[in-house]
């Protein structure tokens, strides 16, 4: 939906059109959709609706501010502003709305109406029946309550000190430098300006006695008399004490990997690209589905389309209407079907080969690729061409998103090329380095199966900056034990029991 507008990105014209002034959560999102507008693979009802959200955004701020703008006018105008004109044009007051040029010398009408509403509610929010005096206290006229009398007759005044009693029945005694304390035998608080007076004793550093009397306060006397203040008794026993609770932390997001580490010596990490690794069109269509969706979902509806729909044609032949109901319970139904057909017809006329790359923008970080104009073509590896090395992609015309080309450069271009028969590097000559060597992967699925295949080489590898370094021994013998976890930054501990 329409939210805070965020700085357009460079070099995407059509897609940062479109989706300027929409919240998007996170890179991997945003690069997803902006692929999505650029390719024109959105059907064109949903496209409209974009432009159309697009072109109205903003429509219902601006309505509160004209809005705004005619309540200021209109006030100005009842309350005979020798400035306000009910012919002024209500542009005129937006300037005293929105932060513009102070130096006018115009009143301002905000701060103007700021009061005029604060009076407004202030009379309305008066008891009725009251009036104000004026040194600004209520005068409650003659509702005066009994209670407030003294034991010798006369009445106590509220304003007469600044505890809210009269603390000096006797102005003679005041004058003499009396007590604070009243007649009647209960203590009242001295002024704030008095001097501090310690309730200890200064000899004995005993509390002082206090003075004797045998009468006993009266009603009044116990309203006005300050609450005695108890220190607060302990209500746990120190002898069932229970030790502190430490809030559980939970990984960030993206940082940890659902599958275990399996030992070494396994023939795969577990992920469904490795499977399908010899047929790169499927390789396609199912990090589709696995975009934004867990595997246990995603999955189960692509084994369910391929085999309704095993081959490239028969997708591409395919009615929507058919494929939609099926992948719906991945979300996007409409726009997945829209993709993974676009695929479709692009593989039958256009396959990927050795002989032709396309641009890609914005990978593999972002920012890359901005001297190449996206699904521009260049010619193969082989052609020394500056503008396209390291932005341009066998299957740059299929897809822009980095979870799909990162997918398809680990488990399908080292086939594609020619260099080896696997992604693992079989039948290759002496010291050839595979394509996923190059690769450093966002999503922490192909992170952790990177992870594990630079351990079965003997290397410890760092995701984020691609470094290696040399795995101990008791690194070698915790993963083949299946010792190895996470923590919650994504990184690897050994575990004192196995995982499984």
């Amino acid at each position: 939906m329409p939210g805070e507008r965020p700085t357009p990105r460079p070099g995407l014209n059509l897609a940062d059109s479109l989706l300027y002034g929409f919240d998007v959560g996170d890179e991997t999102s945003s690069n997803y959709l902006h692929s999505l507008v650029e390719q024109d693979c959105i059907p064109q009802q949903n496209r409209d609706e974009l432009l159309r959200l697009s072109l109205m955004n903003g429509v219902e701020e601006w309505n509160m501010l004209f809005a705004r703008a005619t309540a200021l006018r209109d006030e100005a105008s009842r309350s005979g502003y020798p400035w306000a004109n009910p012919e002024t044009d209500l542009v005129a007051y937006l300037g005293q709305i929105v932060p513009g040029d102070a130096t006018t010398g115009e009143p301002q009408l905000i701060e103007q109406q700021y009061h005029v509403d604060c009076a407004k509610e202030r009379q309305r929010r008066r008891p009725k029946g009251t009036t104000r005096s004026g040194s600004g206290q209520r005068n409650p006229g003659k509702t005066v309550s009994h209670f407030w009398d003294t034991p010798d007759g006369t009445r106590l005044d509220s304003r007469s000190s600044g505890h809210g009693i009269n603390c000096s029945p006797d102005p003679d005694r005041d004058q003499a430098g009396g007590s604070t304390t009243a007649d009647w035998g209960f203590h009242v608080p001295p002024p704030l300006n008095a001097p501090f007076q310690s309730s200890l004793d200064a000899n004995t550093h005993q509390p002082r006695p206090k003075p004797a009397t045998d009468e006993k306060p009266t009603l009044a006397q116990f309203a006005n008399s300050p609450p005695t203040v108890h220190p607060q008794r302990a209500t746990k026993s120190p002898f069932f004490t229970t030790p502190p609770r430490t809030p559980k932390s939970r990984p960030r997001p993206g940082t940890v990997s659902s599958l275990p580490i399996p030992p070494l010596s396994s023939a795969t990490f577990g992920l469904v690209q490795e499977e399908l690794a010899s047929s790169p069109f499927s390789l396609l269509v199912a990090v589709t589905f696995l975009i934004k969706t867990k595997a246990t979902v995603a999955i189960p509806v692509f084994r369910q389309l391929m085999e309704r729909f095993p081959r490239p044609a028969e997708l591409a032949a395919a009615d929507p209407d058919e494929i939609i109901p099926g992948i719906s319970p991945l979300g996007l139904s409409g726009v997945r079907c829209a993709k993974i057909q676009r695929y479709a017809r692009t593989w039958l006329t256009s396959p990927p080969s050795k002989d032709k790359r396309y641009g890609v923008k914005n990978y593999p970080k972002l920012g890359d690729g901005k001297g190449v104009r996206g699904a521009e073509e260049f010619g193969g590896e082989e052609e020394e061409d500056a503008k396209a090395v390291g932005c341009a992609w066998e299957i740059g015309h299929l897809t822009s998103g980095p979870y799909a080309l990162d997918s398809w450069r680990i488990f399908c271009r080292d086939v594609l090329l020619g260099r080896a028969e696997d992604w693992n590097g079989r039948g290759a000559g002496e010291g050839f380095q595979p394509e996923w060597m190059r690769v450093l992967p966002k999503d922490k699925e192909l992170r952790a199966c990177l992870r594990w295949m630079w351990m079965r080489e003997g290397w410890l590898w760092d995701p984020e900056t691609g470094d290696k370094e040399i795995m101990g021994e008791e690194m070698r013998n915790a993963v083949n034990e299946g010792r190895v976890g996470y923590d919650d930054t994504g990184g690897l501990v050994i575990l004192s029991r196995g995982t499984n």
